[in-house]
């Protein structure tokens, strides 16, 4: 089973997980909004903010993927979804596919308020 941990306070971030759990029709993937403070990441290597930062997934051995890699991994899972697992894992591909994903992310985090605002809680304790 893989885990997902997802930004639900992004409009466009939670519409696209939406359409994973739509076609995650095995129930094969537990979902983790980090937008419920309910949600624990005590036991696991990252804080909120990274996961924030870049999707972040957890694979049943335990390994986790993070940005492109959390993508694939999620991909692989979707039997709908599996096509574009080969096509984004051909280097070149996975080359343009990390370039493009870091800056949508950098970009990403910096304009959500939600996130600044957790940053900067951090950057007080």
């Amino acid at each position: 089973m893989l885990t997902v941990y997802y930004d639900g306070s992004c409009n466009l971030c939670s519409r696209e997980i939406q359409v994973y759990m739509r076609a995650d029709t095995q129930k094969a993937i537990k979902w983790c909004d980090l937008a419920d403070p309910s949600i624990d990441l005590t036991n696991e290597p990252f804080e909120r903010i990274d996961a924030l930062k870049q999707l972040h997934v957890k694979d049943s051995s335990n390994r986790y993927h993070i940005g492109v890699d959390a993508f694939l991994a999620i991909w692989k899972q979707l039997p709908a979804w599996v096509w574009l697992y080969h096509v984004a894992r051909i280097r070149p591909v996975k080359i343009i596919l990390n370039k493009v994903y870091a800056v949508f992310a950098k970009h990403r985090f910096r304009r959500s308020i939600h996130c600044n605002m957790i940053n900067q809680k951090k950057g007080e304790l």
